[in-house]
């Protein structure tokens, strides 16, 4: 869990999630792991290891939330993040909007991703970048 300074911006979402009920490995350019409208892209190796590791974590875990930080297993990576330095927006034929941070996709509607600009742009201003 994080030590929070300060909650510098905060809404409540409107919109559901798209894909609210589907969890989805799958293999193109990269190893996709989708959790929703989250999509953590990784090499054969990374996925290998993330495979590995919630296979122990499971094993170990008894099934309770803790208040502190338990970290039931913990698997250095031997290989490079596949988009380290790639920040992108694009918008999809389809119409959803793709935010590309690294490794880590987020895919969503024109709603969520003017509520996301929203949130992140008081965000700033709180933290006084603006």
């Amino acid at each position: 869990m994080g030590d929070i300074a300060k909650v510098l911006s905060k809404i409540e979402l409107e919109s559901k999630p798209m894909f609210n009920n589907s969890v989805r490995i799958e293999v193109s350019e990269a190893v996709h792991l989708h959790w929703r409208d989250l999509r953590i892209l990784m090499s054969p190796v990374q996925a290998e290891s993330f495979f590995d590791g919630a296979v122990e974590a499971g094993r170990v875990w008894d099934g309770k939330l803790s208040v502190v930080d338990r970290v039931l297993k913990n698997t250095e990576l031997n290989t490079d993040i596949l988009f380290g330095d790639e920040a992108k927006v694009e918008l999809l034929k389809d119409g959803n909007i793709h935010v590309h941070w690294r490794d880590l996709r987020l895919e969503l509607t024109h709603d969520d991703f003017r509520e996301l600009s929203c949130l992140l742009e008081n965000a700033l201003i709180e933290l006084g970048g603006i």
